[in-house]
């Protein structure tokens, strides 16, 4: 048997500025390792990734598969597959701040809709409620 084995690179440890910045935007621990490799290489195989971002190897198709779905990351369709990032660092953290603010939203809008079938049981939060959102709206 005649097969071809890639032999994988040796990449540099993740920058700990990036991958700062990364979990300051509401990355997990795994995620923020993996995106600060990938904002360094141009593309890299699950190994390479797992080895410089010291990402257990047993998780980082989890990691992978998560930010491929959110679509930050994509992958070829090579043997091994290689991985590489949609967006610049800028991008990464813009998207993933409008997500979260997205979702802080849709929290907000649930939970006046549970305020108001339940308005005198909670009138003293609703009233703080709608004191925060005329503060918001600059209406103080």
């Amino acid at each position: 048997m005649n097969e071809f084995k890639y032999k994988h690179r040796k990449l540099e440890k993740i920058n700990k500025k990036d991958f700062d910045l990364f979990s300051f935007a509401g990355f997990t621990e795994y995620e923020s390792k993996v995106l600060s490799v990938l904002a360094r290489e141009e593309n890299a195989t699950a190994r390479e990734i797992s080895n410089a971002g010291e990402v257990p190897y047993s998780k980082i198709f989890s990691v992978l598969s998560n930010l491929r779905s959110r679509g930050f990351i994509q992958s070829s369709f090579s043997k091994p597959k290689k991985f590489t990032s949609f967006y610049s660092k800028k991008e990464i953290v813009l998207r993933q701040i409008k997500v979260m603010k997205d979702n802080i939203l849709q929290l907000e809008k649930e939970l006046i809709k549970k305020l108001k079938e339940n308005e005198g049981e909670f009138k003293w939060i609703w009233m703080r409620l709608k004191i925060f959102s005329i503060i918001k709206m600059g209406g103080i």
